[in-house]
């Protein structure tokens, strides 16, 4: 079963397998440390372990940007790909949102990545805008409500 938790430090070595988190033991801990204050910059902000039997398959972070909406971003690790683990842990999360009242979620999907799309399509997001990242990068904007 696919649950999703807040890291701990026993993570850190799991974490530092990955090219994202491929970094110093102490960046990584005071990484989890900053996650697990659910804060950024006076928002709230929660970074979540995708679980299952205890392994971790990636993460899906939580952002306030109004009392009302958040957005989400889903990372899943390459090994895990393609195996319903962004689809679970995505909607975990989503439902965690709802559960703390916001209303509306929203992200950003580069438009290279033909599966993430049709992931955000899958959970019932819309495509709001597309746009032009400063990298040059084509990115979609996704909108959901919660209610």
């Amino acid at each position: 079963m696919v649950s999703i938790r807040n890291f701990t430090f026993k993570d850190i070595a799991i974490l530092q397998k990955q090219p994202t988190y491929d970094k110093p033991v102490e960046e990584v801990k005071t990484m989890i440390e900053k996650w697990n204050k659910k804060d950024y910059q006076g928002r709230y902000f929660e970074m979540f372990a995708i679980t299952e039997d205890q392994k971790i398959k990636g993460t899906v972070s939580l952002y306030q940007h109004t009392s009302s909406a958040v957005s989400i971003g889903l990372e899943i690790f390459l090994e895990y790909y393609r195996q319903g683990y962004g689809f679970q842990g995505e909607k975990l999360a989503l439902e965690y949102a709802k559960n703390l009242g916001y209303k509306i979620a929203a992200g950003n999907v580069r438009g290279d990545n033909p599966a993430s799309i049709a992931l955000q399509k899958k959970l019932g997001f819309e495509i709001y805008r597309e746009w032009i990242s400063p990298q040059g990068q084509s990115m979609y904007f996704f909108i959901k409500s919660l209610e």
